[in-house]
């Protein structure tokens, strides 16, 4: 009778302050409360998203990994989020860590790690310092080096699009996998100058006095350096999670290549650090068009470092990272040099109180219409 009742005032054309004393009386029928009862409460409307903050958990060597720095993470078809580090391959299971290592698991030849790529099939490739690059593949791990095409062992990035190409550097150049043939081919683009170096998860990146060259999905870009650049083989390039390039030195010169065109160069200023985070900042949209404020930024020591902003109880968290990966239930895992693991995620519990809008603290009558919308009664 009560669904009946409903039906019938979704199709009545009522005005507005009509409606909401019949969802005042639907919500008294509800939660057992009298039409009058309800009258003496206000009835609030509220939005979820409005308030978003996130959940942040960290973990490090005391939870169980077995080294802080994190180079990629990689969730497998099987449920799995896979990590590489410094110190072997990880398997978490959202509770335990379990490590793979040379010598117990057939086919990892190292456990030292220096670069990652998870591909869209849900495999991935974890490139090492010395020993080639290792595959893993329907729960299964391969390592392939010299015998398999590439001129030494030692891997310097990794890189792959959607549709199943790997490339990888090797002494300053780039190798394609073919898969059919299991091995590498040498792939027809010249460096500038320095050699290739990563770009992950993107591409590679290489550069001379001149100008510098992108790769990126199998293909190839030219850009002239900006004006006043001073030719740097310590700088380092790379793109933003929005495909921003940024230019980057050890004496804190960064600049930006936005829409077509370099911004000007800036210093980065060591005794400030919010100063360097001057126009540096862009907005990233993941998967489910969440936005997430990032900015790369300069150190003493350390140049070309990523950030992201999260808003966690009540105050914003920078959060340095190397790279980000979304998983399956859109949670953002933070792979990062020293920090160890992070995942952002929406917490499972979201209070509303007064600083979110509400009227009182009091709360009686709660009710959700079709429309998805929550009505919340308070005393106030």
């Amino acid at each position: 009778m009560l669904l009946l009742l409903i039906e019938q005032l979704s199709q009545m054309q009522i005005s507005a302050w009509k409606c909401v004393i019949c969802r005042l009386f639907l919500v008294g029928l509800l939660l057992g409360c009298s039409l009058l009862q309800c009258a003496k409460q206000r009835v609030w409307s509220v939005t979820l998203e409005t308030h978003r903050e996130y959940q942040i958990d960290v973990w490090t060597t005391e939870n169980g990994l077995p080294q802080n720095d994190v180079i990629g993470a990689c969730e497998t078809s099987d449920g799995y989020l896979w990590l590489a580090t410094m110190d072997g391959l990880v398997r978490f299971d959202g509770m335990r860590f379990v490590t793979f290592e040379k010598g117990v698991r057939p086919g990892i030849v190292s456990n030292r790690y220096t670069s990652f790529y998870c591909s869209p099939s849900r495999e991935f490739w974890a490139g090492t310092a010395s020993s080639g690059v290792t595959n893993y593949r329907n729960g299964r791990f391969t390592t392939y080096s010299v015998p398999d095409g590439l001129p030494s062992g030692a891997i310097g990035g990794l890189a792959g699009d959607g549709r199943g190409r790997v490339w990888v550097i090797s002494n300053g150049r780039i190798f394609e996998w073919i898969d059919p043939s299991c091995h590498f081919v040498p792939f027809p683009t010249p460096a500038l100058g320095y050699g290739f170096f990563p770009n992950e998860p993107y591409g590679f990146v290489s550069m001379n006095d001149e100008k510098m060259r992108i790769f990126l999905k199998g293909e190839v870009a030219d850009y002239p350096l900006p004006k006043g650049w001073p030719g740097d083989a310590s700088a380092q390039a790379g793109q933003d999670l929005v495909g921003d390039l940024w230019l980057t030195s050890a004496n804190g010169n960064y600049v930006r290549f936005h829409h077509g065109a370099w911004s000007p160069i800036r210093q980065a200023d060591f005794h400030q650090p919010n100063a360097n985070f001057v126009d540096s900042e862009s907005d990233f949209h993941d998967s489910r068009g969440r936005i997430w404020r990032t900015a790369v930024a300069s150190h003493l020591g350390s140049f070309g470092i990523r950030y992201i902003q999260v808003p966690s109880q009540g105050a914003t968290r920078r959060i340095p990272f190397r790279t980000l990966y979304e998983d399956r239930w859109g949670s953002i895992w933070l792979c990062t040099d020293g920090q160890g693991l992070y995942r952002i995620r929406d917490p499972s519990i979201q209070m509303l109180s007064r600083a979110e809008g509400l009227p009182d603290s009091n709360i009686y009558p709660i009710y959700q219409d079709r429309s998805g919308a929550i009505w919340i009664g308070t005393w106030d």
